[in-house]
């Protein structure tokens, strides 16, 4: 049934703008990378740091406010289609119930976001061969971060994933999101570990601390966020489920 329920999702992505909108992200990233470079190179690779610290740290932060807020709107859309028309009743009338629609439309997100990450890495090969010094570009620095930033994304994605399957109002999941995006960048600015606790914080980490080297600690704490979202939206959607 999740088979068939996943294919179906995809079909119905047609009638949204969810794909143009995670693309544009991705699109709008690689071009600022892009750009910068060509205009700043010298000075940029002037600064005292490795090439591919100042290659990466000078993208990151643009690449990660731009990431979260393609997360936000795309979550919006991928469930306001079902709530549209009361749809969603109609699809609950079928044998599926609110968690299975609910991991197929996080698993939907995930690979939209890879795609994503995908965009914004293919442009940073191109601009550090392109614009770094010979012979200090690095396939494997660059794949080992996109992994890392990539890990660290997740839990804003279940948490805006489920947001959005509690709120049938699209405008509102939106403001949930916009104020778990400020939320984030205050958190991940301050130095206290306990903030990053908040889902939508570690996506902003490795432009705060500016680091190109995934944090092992962080990553766990990533890997635990996930397993917790998940097993609290499970309880969530099972009980709103019961409650019907």
């Amino acid at each position: 049934m999740n088979t068939i329920l996943f294919r179906t999702e995809w079909s119905k992505l047609k009638r949204t703008g969810i794909i143009t909108t995670m693309f544009l992200a991705g699109i709008f990233a690689s071009l600022f990378a892009i750009i910068s470079f060509k205009f700043r190179h010298i000075y940029l690779l002037s600064l005292p740091f490795a090439p591919m610290e100042i290659l990466i740290g000078q993208t990151y932060p643009l690449f990660s406010f731009l990431n979260i807020l393609a997360i936000i709107i795309g979550g919006c859309i991928i469930y306001n289609i079902e709530y549209h028309d009361n749809a969603i009743k109609r699809i609950m009338a079928l044998p599926i119930n609110a968690l299975q629609l609910f991991i197929v439309k996080l698993g939907v997100m995930l690979i939209l976001f890879l795609c994503i990450i995908t965009i914004e890495s293919l442009a940073l090969i191109y601009t550090g061969n392109k614009f770094l010094m010979y012979g200090t570009f690095s396939i494997k620095t660059l794949l080992n971060f996109s992994a890392y930033v990539y890990l660290l994304s997740i839990p804003v994605i279940v948490a805006m994933t489920l947001i959005c399957a509690l709120c049938k109002n699209m405008w509102l999941s939106l403001g949930m999101g916009i104020l778990g995006l400020i939320s984030g960048l205050s958190s991940a600015a301050i130095t206290n570990k306990i903030n990053l606790i908040n889902p939508f914080a570690l996506i902003f980490q490795p432009g705060i601390i500016h680091t190109i080297n995934p944090n092992l600690a962080i990553s766990l704490l990533a890997v635990i966020e996930v397993v917790s979202l998940i097993c609290i939206s499970s309880f969530i959607l099972k009980r709103k489920e019961c409650d019907q």
